[in-house]
């Protein structure tokens, strides 16, 4: 049985066409705009300090930089960070937009780069985290922020309804139910790189953030409860119709009960200021 590759050479491999697999999609275009949506009353007022855990390619960043905020980028894949400084350059916004090759369980390295305004982690970065790490990350991202900071992140779920019903329609039981683990899934992220993942439901990422650090939950909401998942692409692009009408009805079911069940959920945590005795 041949190793995994690690993290950053996995994200590596699959850079050059993230966009085109991901990105540019149907879905992943609706995805992404419907986080941007409860994102956006976040980055007010203008002018925000934000850092970017697992930044891809840099779609979040750049839009990001559009309403006015200054964005550190990080991903653990160079591969990744070259093509965000990339588009960066393109864009003419290298003053506003700054890329690390940074790992998160590695974010005290930035610390001389605080206080930041934000965290923001977007489609399951986080999930290629293990739980012991993700304690350590907790403290590291409550000490990078301002008091009162606020960490924003989209992260996939224990219970995802679309993707039980399409693996048991296929029968393939075992993959049905993979998130239910508490061990490391090996999740594919194309057809050749893999990458281990951990799935957790809201409450428990909160309990690992708060280990050694105070945070206060003010936001819970479904990301992917009437949208299908990435995967599904080349089925729904070819039904827009279908797609638009899911698009509609994932707006009407945001509520924190649907998190539960979709395919990712956003919350939103407030770095909470211990008051000394």
């Amino acid at each position: 049985m041949q190793d995994k590759p690690a993290p950053d050479a996995a994200f590596d491999a699959v850079a050059a066409g993230y966009d085109l697999e991901f990105t540019e999609t149907a879905v992943g275009k609706l995805q992404r705009n419907q986080v941007w949506q409860v994102l956006q009353p976040i980055l007010q007022p203008q002018g925000k300090k934000v850092l970017e855990l697992n930044c891809g390619t840099g779609a979040d960043a750049l839009w990001m930089c559009a309403h006015n905020c200054q964005v550190l980028a990080t991903d653990i894949s160079p591969n990744m960070v070259a093509i965000t400084q990339e588009k960066a350059q393109k864009a003419g916004i290298t003053a506003r937009l700054t890329t690390s090759v940074c790992a998160i369980e590695n974010l005290s390295a930035l610390a001389h780069q605080g206080p930041f305004d934000l965290v923001f982690s977007n489609f399951g970065g986080l999930n290629c985290v293990s739980p012991a790490a993700l304690q350590g990350a907790g403290k590291d991202l409550h000490a990078l922020l301002q008091p009162g900071g606020t960490l924003a992140v989209v992260v996939m779920g224990r219970c995802c309804i679309w993707e039980i019903l399409y693996f048991l329609a296929k029968g393939r039981f075992k993959t049905a139910f993979r998130r239910f683990s508490r061990k490391p899934v090996c999740a594919n992220l194309d057809g050749a790189a893999q990458i281990e993942t951990w799935y957790y439901r809201p409450q428990e990422l909160q309990k690992l953030f708060s280990t050694h650090a105070s945070w206060r939950r003010v936001q819970l909401q479904a990301i992917g409860i009437a949208l299908p998942p990435s995967y599904l692409n080349p089925f729904f692009e070819k039904r827009p119709i279908l797609l638009s009408w899911l698009n509609r009805l994932e707006q009407k079911a945001r509520q924190a009960y649907w998190a539960r069940f979709s395919d990712h959920y956003w919350m939103v945590l407030e770095a909470v200021v211990e008051q000394k005795s």
